[in-house]
């Protein structure tokens, strides 16, 4: 029992944990206005916490949200990453009064995060062309595009020093990025970064940055919305 108790807190002591704040998800949605059909952009400002377990497993999630939503229920989902298989898995929770509930349902499958999960991402919906066809037809809907490019130019951020990159996505949507090559946390996501080398530390579109690294450190559990009965559920869940 006294060593299964300091295998437990080795294992926790051992967690890396990364903050990002996050200006881009939710991602855009489309605004209707008479004929004309925009991309409007969430602007609120959230953070992404990424716990990495070890160099296979992690698991991310976003805060307790905006100070307007804390006397409301929230539900959100849990994202629990496996590098060596390159996937996710989904687990949705409840975040009420500074408490948080989730079921695992180990019926439900890891998905693969490959350019068909991307494009399914970013991609309208087969109902969404059907209904932007039938409404709008001189609207021609964005081809799905999805390429990050290598910019040969470097720059110390916070530290890191940093390569420079470029992701274009559909409807002609760029972001320069600054990626650290050092370590290697971008298979804890299920976007675009997926495809960035190393970790991303800063991305930035029409020169004003929407993505930025806070912090990155050991974990402390005053800081999660975890326990470390919830967690060990969800570490067995990465399996």
């Amino acid at each position: 029992m006294f060593i299964l108790i300091i295998f437990a807190n080795q294992l926790f002591s051992q967690i890396k944990h990364l903050i990002f704040s996050d200006s881009i998800s939710p991602d855009f949605y489309v605004n209707i206005e008479g004929n004309e059909i925009t991309y409007k952009k969430n602007s609120a400002n959230k953070l992404y916490h990424v716990l990495v377990m070890d160099k296979n497993k992690s698991i991310a999630y976003y805060d307790k949200f905006d100070n307007s939503s804390k006397t409301n229920s929230i539900t959100d989902k849990i994202k629990i990453f496996n590098k060596r298989k390159h996937s996710v898995k989904y687990v949705e929770y409840v975040y009420n009064e500074d408490k948080v509930d989730f079921k695992i349902n180990n019926k439900i499958p890891s998905k693969k995060i490959d350019d068909k999960f991307l494009r399914e991402t970013y991609e309208f919906s087969e109902f969404e062309k059907q209904f932007f066809k039938n409404k709008y037809p001189d609207y021609k809907i964005p081809e799905y595009v999805m390429s990050f490019e290598k910019i040969n130019k470097t720059k110390n951020i916070n530290g890191f020093n940093c390569k420079q990159g470029k992701i274009t996505l559909y409807d002609n949507r760029v972001y320069e990025v600054w990626y650290c090559e050092d370590f290697n946390y971008n298979w804890s996501f299920d976007n675009f970064v997926s495809i960035i080398p190393g970790t991303v530390i800063q991305v930035s579109e029409n020169d004003k940055v929407v993505f930025k690294l806070e912090y990155i450190g050991e974990t402390d559990f005053n800081k999660i919305i975890f326990t470390k009965s919830q967690l060990k559920m969800l570490l067995a869940d990465t399996k």
